[in-house]
This record gives C-alpha cells, sequence and structure tokens, in this order.
C-alpha cells in the first residue's frame, strides 16, 4: 500500500488569559501534499478549506485581546517510505511552503515561530491503515491459510 498524501501541519500554541483561571490549547491544521511533491495545491483532498480555516483562525485570535498567542510552530512531514534523505528534504519544503503561504496572509512575528521539520505522524499512518481495508485483506488471507 502507498499512501497517497502527508500532512503538515501549523500547531498553534494559545494561551488564553481568564480573570479567574488561565487555559492552554493546542490547535492543529494539516495542509495535505500529492506525493513527492513541495507544492501547496489548493484542489488537492481539502486543501482549500484547510488553508482558509488556517487564515481565518490565526485572523480571528489575532483581534482577540483575551488571547495571548504563545507559539506557532510550523511542522513537515513526509510518509516514512523512501530514503531518510528525501522525505528530510520532503518535510523541509512543505513546511517553507505553508510557513511561506501563512506569512503572506497573516503578519506573525518570528518571535513566536518555531519550526519543524522531522515530523512523522505515526498516528496517522496507523488510523489510514486501520481504516482501510488492509487490515481486512490480511485477516481474511491468515483465515484462509489456517483452514487449508
Amino acid at each position: 500500500m502507498r499512501i497517497k498524501k502527508f500532512c503538515i501541519a501549523l500547531i498553534l500554541m494559545l494561551f488564553g488569559v481568564g480573570v479567574v483561571l488561565s487555559q492552554e490549547r493546542h490547535t492543529e491544521i494539516c495542509v495535505g501534499f500529492r506525493v513527492n511533491s513541495m507544492v501547496i495545491d489548493s484542489a488537492y483532498s481539502d486543501n482549500a478549506v484547510r488553508m482558509q480555516e488556517i487564515i481565518d483562525f490565526l485572523r480571528t485570535i489575532r483581534q482577540d485581546s483575551t488571547i495571548n498567542i504563545v507559539e506557532i510552530s510550523f511542522c513537515g512531514a513526509a510518509s516514512p517510505e523512501g530514503s531518510d534523505q528525501l522525505n528530510r528534504k520532503l518535510a523541509r519544503g512543505r513546511l517553507s511552503a505553508l510557513e511561506k503561504f501563512i506569512r503572506k496572509e497573516v503578519d506573525i512575528p518570528d518571535s513566536l515561530i518555531t519550526r519543524n521539520d522531522s515530523y512523522i505522524p505515526w498516528d496517522y499512518l496507523k488510523s489510514q491503515i486501520e481504516d482501510s481495508e488492509l487490515i481486512y485483506n490480511a485477516n481474511q488471507q491468515l483465515k484462509t491459510s489456517s483452514d487449508s
């Protein structure tokens, strides 16, 4: 099975300032990429919706005086298949493409930005395998083999 895309995430660490209690919140929004691509394609998957969601979210929280943004982290990712060298290059390129797009739309101070280009979302991969027919087919093959 070949994974057709992988996400990079924009992770926002928010610190809500309240009168009585303070509350931390973590928000993650992913944009998908085509295999071996570092170009954001708004026509791919639900990217157009996700990209607008990121922009709207950032603009909204920047205007809310009760929210203090403490970190905006750009994460680049690639599937675990392929060479480490290629995956590192893809992750860096994807991170850079997303950051460039967002910073063109929303003014973000450099002091809030962190970057992580070694992000391999193993939980996402696991969920894709569990949601596919791969496990069902493997179980059926094992059952057929044991019946013989």
